[in-house]
């Protein structure tokens, strides 16, 4: 069980829909299958108590006993709010027996503390209720909009929104289209896509993004995302799975996933290849292989800039706009990944390598809040996908944002205002209609 008391602006509550909103902010995150015991202070603060659903046979006296134990040192009062967040609670006319069970476990746990339960709320993927008045529920979007969610972000709360992979709004659809993805990756078996040539020129790499595949494929798409916000997610999802399986391809292989980085940082792709071809170059000659025609002076000092930029070792400007929008591609690639279909289908390839997949789209998820300032929250985020280092070697993606994580985890240009990220309402702002 976590305890959760920082301070925060004064807010005014004035229903339980303000309650569900302040939650987020007090945690810092928006809590998924968990239960949240709201209490107000003794004066005019409050505290917030987080835990897993307790088991199904728990018993409420020993519930009570570890509530007691909790509160032994902290100054609240004894009225306490129940929240129960549950993916399975969509229908308050037939909650189940199960969550009926979990109700009861915190009527009778609150009266074994000592407690005074003001209710307990359910809060599913669409709606939430009062367990006292179910047959009243009310959309989630109504917590959305209260006035203190308005008020902490306008305050500067840091609470991380929750991913797309997270959001049960979106679960059908995500799985409706890993379904499709899966099949084409299985049959294709994670084979990668080859490097175009140019007319004329056999064995001469082409050095424009046409003849980078992957970099061409995410121009394509954040193109698309940055000029239409309001439906990113159906821009990405009505991708080909070819278009969708380069996007990925781009990130698997460590010298194009770091041009990628750098294109989204300095929102140029035409500056991201010739650093490719450094950095390539500079692989080859680190390993001792030759290189048919080597690189010109122009792209080893361009994948130099990228080598320093993607380190945080750089003044600036990032170019928000296309670093926002990659996040936002991130995520779709992130709930593909993660959809049980996919998962189910894709596992059935020996060559898939889906975990390797989900593990590098994760880590560029954290390379984009380390870009944005928060180590931290990119390193949690790797903690909640359950991320682990799969390889040892230099190359592995996970390895790679850990490093930078630790090394400078605060890039050059968040130490000024005016190159900093500008915040995570700022991209939304800019919707079109």
């Amino acid at each position: 069980m976590t305890v959760t008391h920082e301070p925060r602006p004064a807010v005014t509550l004035r229903g339980p829909e303000d309650v569900l909103a302040l939650i987020p902010h007090q945690l810092g995150r928006a809590p998924r299958n968990e239960v949240v015991l709201f209490l107000p202070g003794t004066d005019t603060g409050a505290l917030c108590l987080v835990a897993d659903h307790p088991p199904h046979d728990a018993e409420p006296a020993a519930l009570g006993e570890t509530l007691v134990d909790s509160l032994a040192h902290v100054r609240v009062g004894r009225d306490v709010l129940v929240v129960l967040y549950c993916d399975d609670a969509r229908d308050p006319a037939e909650p189940g027996q199960a969550l009926l069970a979990r109700a009861a476990l915190w009527w009778e746990a609150a009266e074994a503390a000592g407690l005074s339960l003001m209710t307990v709320v359910v809060v599913g993927p669409t709606h939430w209720w009062d367990v006292l008045a179910a047959s009243e529920p009310l959309p989630v979007e109504r917590i959305e909009r209260s006035p203190v969610n308005a008020q902490m972000v306008a305050d500067g709360s840091g609470v991380e929104p929750p991913l797309l992979a997270e959001d049960p709004r979106w679960a059908a659809r995500l799985e409706q289209r890993a379904g499709c993805l899966s099949r084409t990756w299985a049959v294709r078996s994670g084979q990668p896509v080859t490097v175009v040539t140019q007319p004329g020129r056999p064995g001469q790499a082409d050095h424009t993004v046409s003849g980078c595949p992957a970099l061409a494929a995410w121009e394509r798409v954040l193109t698309r995302v940055g000029a239409c916000k309001t439906d990113w997610v159906e821009i990405v999802l009505d991708s080909t799975d070819d278009n969708l399986l380069l996007l990925l391809d781009g990130l698997g292989e460590r010298c194009s996933r770091d041009a990628l980085y750098y294109s989204w940082l300095c929102g140029e792709s035409s500056r991201a290849v010739p650093a490719l071809v450094g950095l390539r170059a500079a692989v080859q000659h680190m390993t001792g292989a030759s290189s048919r025609d080597g690189a010109p002076p122009a792209a080893l000092h361009e994948a130099l800039m990228c080598v320093t930029a993607v380190a945080g070792e750089w003044d600036g400007p990032p170019e928000w706009e296309r670093v926002e929008s990659a996040q936002r591609v991130l995520q779709v690639l992130d709930g593909l990944l993660n959809a049980e279909h996919f998962a189910a289908t894709a596992s059935l390839s020996p060559c898939a390598q889906s975990q390797e997949a989900r593990a590098i789209v994760a880590a560029a998820l954290a390379q984009v809040e380390y870009f944005r300032g928060r180590a931290h929250t990119g390193a949690r985020l790797l903690e909640r996908r359950g991320v682990v280092v799969l390889e040892a070697g230099p190359g592995q993606a996970v390895r790679d944002v850990l490093v930078r994580l630790h090394r400078q985890p605060v890039p050059w240009w968040c130490a000024d205002p005016s190159t900093a990220w500008p915040g995570p309402r700022w991209w939304d702002r800019g919707r079109t209609a």
